[in-house]
């Protein structure tokens, strides 16, 4: 059972929105922060932008206050990836693995309607 009742089994709707939710979240990111503000930022900072991005970036997401010693190598890892090679791919591929690993889960309990 879901929340307030609600089977939650095989909701393929639900699937669906998860999987829609993920390639917009991972898209939308990659391109705005590496593809749009880091080429912009370099301008300013030069070699280093990829140390004041990642810092950025990981405060972008301080609603996750308690994730942000965790979330630092990562962030500062795919800004230095995306402005050493000049590509969104890499941080494309490191944010699905990441963010996809929780979507699974999501998407397991969706399908079998129980905790994992």
């Amino acid at each position: 059972m879901g929340l307030l009742g609600e089977p939650v089994q095989r909701r393929w709707d639900q699937v669906l929105l998860t999987l829609v939710l993920l390639f917009f979240n991972i898209i939308g990111e990659e391109f705005w922060w590496r593809g749009y503000i880091l080429p912009r930022q370099e301008l300013a900072w030069g070699r280093r932008t990829w140390l004041v991005h990642g810092i950025l970036w990981m405060l972008f997401h301080a609603f996750k206050y308690w994730d942000w010693l965790a979330l630092l190598p990562g962030c500062l890892g795919i800004a230095l990836m995306a402005q050493r090679r000049r590509n969104t791919v890499p941080g494309i591929l490191v944010h699905l693995i990441v963010n996809g690993s929780s979507a699974i889960g999501i998407i397991l309990l969706l399908l079998t309607g129980g905790p994992l």
